[in-house]
């Protein structure tokens, strides 16, 4: 394949003045307060190029002449910032294809290019010529948080503008719990060349600790809160840690209500306490984070406790967006050099009586430019200064329908890749739990096992499956079963009632319709959940709401899962009292009236 010609080294530039110089020179020239060869001296340029350009000739760019011309590569440039504006980046690979598109559809051949693709070098001379593009490193988001619209983000700010009024910068807390792993990272080391697969030994685990960390718009943080995976907690393991960090444990490792709780309580509350006025504290809207004790705290101190949209953390959360980044790259770097220790590296996880330490060097490392992040991260959110058009900027616009000057501009080919693109993410599928087999030792099944529900109820050495339609809303502290989704193409499901059916429903039954004195433990009830009613029991109850163990759907009737689907409603999503589900037959398998 040809390949474009590359300067031997050694060999004498082409060109080692700027445009502006070389006109400089001409103009000295031109009014003749220069001679040819005194400009050549004083600007550094040859003689015999300064003599060429005065006379007109030679104004080709130098080298082998360019495939595309400007129109065609500033064409290329504004399609591939519109792609990266639409959430769909291209890779330089993605360039490339695009490009051959482009020739092929024109029926251009370029002897430089096999079979027309562009090669690495082409890719390199054309970012080159355009220092508006770079290559970066893409941050992943899932479709949730790509679904953020605007009319979600202005939601936000219309009510944030009157939670925040007279409020100053120092009053505005924002919290948010992140993780220190264990291991290091992977760096660039020097190697032999040619070494396919070069190693470092270390130790690492996947391990992490969890931490609560709070800061203000004014660059404050409170003080840390550490959340170790134990049973119990020791007296060496909060030894040495940052100023009046607090720490505690659960067996999971994170948050659950009662830690939010206590740090709640005992971190922050103490601090707006000595702040008078009325004082905001923006986090995510984490039903764990959120209890009876802790709505009276912020009643009692004037304190606003406002919740971010679903899915708009990497929007609107101040720590993601700026703090936690730094943290994570000094958190590699303390713990690279306590690895390389005689002590560490004998060690393949952070004992827990080391870690306080480690987490008191990683803070004195964030002193220095901790503060200028944190604030930076408030205004990037558009919270301080309040600043709605920050964040509508950074939305990702996934529609060509309606948009006739993005499409105008758009080519073929990158239209062609763009479809194909969004074709392949926004295909819906319904997503279904697989299925759990109670296997007996040394049994074998096969498929025909499986597709026979009739058999399963009357054999009891066919394993028993059991499948969750739901998509819960549990914490990562409860053992779910997030690696066990998979796609179907079929599937049922509950059927799905928008907000104003499900208004109308209860106009229908008002008599039974849900109130206080049928919020009782033990009750049935029908619960609404994104769109749709599902029957469950309620396992206890607060002011708020209740925590209510939901049936899952089988067919046009119901059964109760093997694990416990116990999650929070609140009480405006509990939609009436019902009668107890009726069992039919022995397969375990229920009616419920109200949803037939």
């Amino acid at each position: 394949m040809p390949r474009e010609h590359k300067r031997k080294l050694g060999a004498r530039s082409y060109k080692n003045y700027t445009p502006e110089t070389l006109e400089a020179a001409l103009a000295e020239v031109k009014t003749k307060k220069l001679s040819l060869r005194k400009a050549a001296e004083k600007y550094q340029i040859h003689y015999n190029t300064l003599w060429l350009k005065l006379k007109g000739k030679h104004t080709r760019p130098h080298g082998k002449p360019r495939v595309f011309t400007d129109e065609e590569e500033n064409a290329f440039t504004a399609h591939v910032i519109a792609m990266s504006s639409f959430g769909f980046p291209v890779t330089a690979w993605d360039l490339r294809l695009i490009v051959k598109s482009y020739l092929d559809r024109q029926g251009r051949t370029v002897r430089a290019f096999q079979a027309n693709l562009p090669g690495k070098d082409w890719l390199t001379s054309f970012l080159r010529r355009h220092h508006e593009l770079t290559q970066r490193i893409a941050q992943n988001i899932s479709h949730a948080r790509a679904a953020t619209d605007e009319e979600t983000v202005n939601n936000f700010f219309n009510n944030l503008e009157e939670e925040l009024r007279d409020i100053p910068p120092s009053y505005i807390w924002n919290y948010d719990e992140t993780n220190l792993v264990d291991d290091p990272g992977k760096p660039k080391i020097i190697t032999k060349r040619g070494t396919k697969y070069p190693e470092r030994i270390r130790n690492a685990s996947k391990a992490c600790t969890s931490i609560m960390v709070c800061g203000n718009a004014e660059g404050r943080l409170a003080p840390l809160y550490v959340n170790y995976k134990s049973q119990k907690l020791w007296t060496t393991w909060t030894e040495g840690g940052p100023p009046d960090a607090r720490y505690n444990r659960t067996s999971s490792g994170w948050f659950d209500y009662q830690i939010f709780e206590d740090w709640f309580v005992n971190c922050l509350v103490p601090i707006l306490k000595r702040q008078d006025g009325p004082k905001a504290v923006i986090g995510d809207n984490l039903s764990s984070h959120l209890n009876v004790h802790v709505i009276q705290e912020c009643q009692s101190n004037n304190i606003k406790f406002i919740a971010l949209p679903p899915n708009s953390t990497h929007l609107l959360q101040p720590l993601d967006i700026a703090y936690f980044r730094s943290m994570k790259e000094n958190w590699r770097k303390t713990l690279s050099d306590w690895k390389s220790t005689s002590h560490g590296s004998r060690l393949s996880t952070v004992p827990k009586d080391e870690f306080p330490k480690l987490l008191k060097q990683l803070m004195e490392k964030l002193e220095a430019r901790g503060p200028e992040n944190l604030k930076s991260g408030f205004r990037k959110a558009g919270v301080y200064p309040l600043n709605r058009d920050v964040v509508l900027a950074r939305l990702c616009t996934r529609s060509l329908e309606g948009n006739a000057a993005i499409k105008d501009a758009l080519g073929d080919s990158f239209i062609q890749h763009l479809n194909k693109t969004r074709t392949e993410s926004v295909s819906t599928r319904t997503i279904r739990r697989k299925k759990r087999l109670n296997v007996p030792p040394g049994r074998s099944i096969t498929a025909a096992d499986l597709q026979d529900p009739e058999n399963d109820a009357h054999d009891p050495a066919v394993p028993s499956c059991s499948t969750d339609h739901r998509t819960t809303r549990k914490n990562a502290d409860s053992s779910s079963d997030e690696d066990s989704v998979e796609y179907q193409e079929i599937g049922e499901s509950p059927e799905e009632f928008s907000s104003d059916e499900v208004d109308q429903y209860q106009e229908q039954i008002r008599g039974s319709s849900f109130s206080e004195k049928d919020k009782s433990v033990g009750n049935f009830v029908l619960v609404k959940y994104e769109g749709k009613m599902y029957p469950g029991k309620i396992i206890s109850t607060t002011i708020e709401g209740a925590i209510i163990n939901a049936m899952t759907p089988f067919g046009k009737q119901w059964k109760w899962p093997l694990n416990r689907d116990e999650i929070f409603y609140r009480n405006e999503e509990i939609v009436m009292k019902i009668e107890a589900p009726r069992k039919q037959g022995r397969r375990e398998i229920f009616d419920v009236p109200e949803l037939t």
